[in-house]
């Protein structure tokens, strides 16, 4: 019986399509390819799927209207002179993507789980032969995926054949370093030489050699995020030989209380201990969620004096607590971080959403899906990860899940709306009222420009702003709690910068010139520069970012939105240069 397989290819649209600038960027920069233009598109095959059901699939699990454009069953048009790589994950290497989107549409049309395949489609424009190569093998890495076939299978279903003997690696005892070197590189392995000369000293104390499952089961664990997930594995037996080894143990298991045995609590329970019997004089119980700082005397200038010693994100697992995996009531989160009020606005923000809902429980973690334990039906209210968030509580198990942008995306009752974004990027205008975030504003930027054009003779580009893309790096504050910077712009702020470092151009090119000969020597580099600059180094240190972004969060630098009004900025001589008259 034929099976039935319905494909689809995703792309952002342009200024969505970050990764493949990146890719492009990479390519093109540090590879040091010819490439015009790179294209990518998300392959996804669907099995046991009904035709009716398709179209739901496509636009709501595998696309997002707002940010992707779908194109059923084959590629667009592309020009003559583009190469595409059709790249997927090995066969049982796990496909996050399409393990998540196999979920989400179960949990949307509910029944049996369909199965899902995906690729990565990239479109390269002008490259060569060579170059084609060269980006194949940095872009394919056989240790995770492959080359995909550009045909359509006649089944997504895998069947797989168990090995009847599983090979060793004969000699591998024997092998000296040179030989571990050259294992190594033929395998592809992630353990450095001291690793293996640990892995190879075990085995000769076992009087054995290994598998090579074996070796690829310690090279996949020795991984920074397959380590960390084995650190919180729960051990339920330990067999040690080591008497030392033994006494530490069982002094462990006196003092952990109520905790699991696990590696990372073997690891943190003497620090913890030693704090609660007050043994630990130089830590300080900081506020701060996101670090912890020990007191120390530092010698400044033959002077001792009292300085903080600040260990970041990475070292909070010697406090005990895990950002990826915590999860705190409010109690518990007071018990390891007191107050937390912010150091600019001084508001303990707990507070805040407690004044909010008085009958509420505030449950804290990293981890969207903690939520899940509590309730089925969630609102995500996070801004930029929107979209991801939303996936994820899906894959989870959600039975309901609603972004921002998905209240007051359409009218209701002659209510005001937002088709894109809903209550993203709103104000509080009222206790009953909010503003919503700008909509339809291209016909007002292009009558403004009009009417400067008229009564002047200028020739303005204008755009609508909201708030700046910028982070404060004190108060650790993300400005941008808008969607986006600008909602609306005239075509002349269409683009990115192109521009040269002209640190880096007179440090190098010109280290030799002085006074005016360097001068005109820099405004005539200036005046030849390429028409396209990106992933050259000349261009190394200035700003990646959209014009838009740029001129719409130096308007909001300007005007903020306290009692300044929020007045109309006028930007003059923002697209001058060194060169300019």
């Amino acid at each position: 019986m034929d099976v039935k397989i319905f494909r689809c290819y995703m792309e952002k649209k342009n200024g969505f399509d970050t990764e493949a600038r990146l890719i492009h960027t990479e390519l093109t920069g540090f590879l040091g390819v010819k490439c015009a233009g790179v294209r990518l598109f998300h392959r996804y095959d669907v099995q046991n799927l009904s035709a009716d059901n398709w179209p739901a699939v496509m636009n709501t699990v595998l696309s997002e209207p707002m940010s992707d454009i779908c194109f059923e069953e084959t590629l667009p048009a592309l020009p003559a002179n583009t190469r595409l790589l059709f790249i997927e994950p090995l066969p049982g290497q796990f496909d996050q993507r399409a393990s998540a989107c196999e979920q989400c549409i179960q949990m949307l049309l509910g029944g049996e789980r369909p199965l899902v395949r995906s690729a990565r489609v990239l479109a390269f424009k002008g490259v060569s032969d060579v170059d084609f190569i060269k980006i194949k093998n940095y872009l394919i890495n056989p240790v995770e995926c492959r080359e995909a076939q550009q045909d359509k299978p006649a089944t997504l279903e895998r069947s797989f054949i168990p090995p009847d003997v599983i090979p060793r690696l004969d000699g591998f005892t024997d092998l000296s370093e040179a030989g571990l070197a050259e294992l190594r590189s033929s395998f592809g392995l992630a353990m450095d030489i001291p690793d293996l000369l640990c892995f190879q000293n075990y085995f000769k104390s076992e009087n054995r050699q290994p598998t090579v499952t074996e070796l690829r089961v310690v090279d996949t664990y020795w991984s920074d995020h397959c380590r960390h997930t084995t650190f919180h594995t729960i051990i339920e037996t330990a067999d040690i030989q080591d008497e030392r080894v033994q006494k530490a143990y069982d002094l462990f298991l006196s003092v952990k209380g109520d905790k699991p045995v696990t590696l990372m609590n073997i690891a943190t329970a003497s620090m913890k201990h030693l704090r609660a019997q007050g043994k630990l004089p130089m830590f300080d119980d900081s506020a701060e969620s996101n670090a912890c700082t020990v007191r120390i005397k530092a010698d400044i200038g033959g002077n001792l004096e009292d300085w903080l010693l600040f260990f970041s994100t990475e070292q909070i697992y010697e406090i005990g607590v895990n950002p990826y995996t915590d999860v705190f009531n409010e109690q518990e989160f007071r018990a390891h971080f007191n107050e937390l009020k912010h150091e600019f606005t001084a508001i303990d923000y707990l507070e805040l959403y407690r004044e909010i809902g008085n009958n509420a429980e505030i449950i804290l973690a990293n981890d969207p899906c903690q939520i899940l334990k509590y309730t089925k039906n969630v609102i995500a209210a996070d801004i930029h990860t929107r979209a991801q968030t939303k996936r994820r509580l899906l894959s989870c198990g959600a039975e309901t899940v609603y972004g921002l942008d998905d209240i007051l995306n359409k009218s209701i009752n002659g209510s005001g709306y937002n088709e894109n974004y809903g209550v993203l990027g709103s104000n509080k205008a009222s206790e009953e009222k909010v503003k919503l975030f700008p909509r339809s504003c291209e016909e007002f930027v292009a009558s403004v420009q009009r009417l400067i054009l008229e009564k002047t003779g200028a020739e303005v580009e204008v755009l609508v702003y909201g708030d700046g893309a910028f982070k404060d790096p004190i108060g650790k504050i993300w400005e941008l709690a808008d969607p986006i910077v600008s909602p609306a712009f005239t075509n002349g702020l269409i683009g990115l910068p192109n521009e040269l470092k002209l640190k880096y151009i007179a440090d190098n090119e010109f280290a030799g010139k002085r006074g005016n000969e360097a001068r005109e020597a820099m405004v005539e580099r200036i005046h030849h520069k390429d028409k396209n600059l990106m992933g050259k180094d000349e261009t190394e240190g200035t700003t990646p970012r959209r014009l838009t972004d740029l001129i719409g969060s130096l308007c909001d630098l300007i005007s903020g939105s306290g009692d300044k009004g929020t007045p109309v900025i006028l930007i003059k001589g923002y697209f001058d240069n060194y060169a300019s008259e």
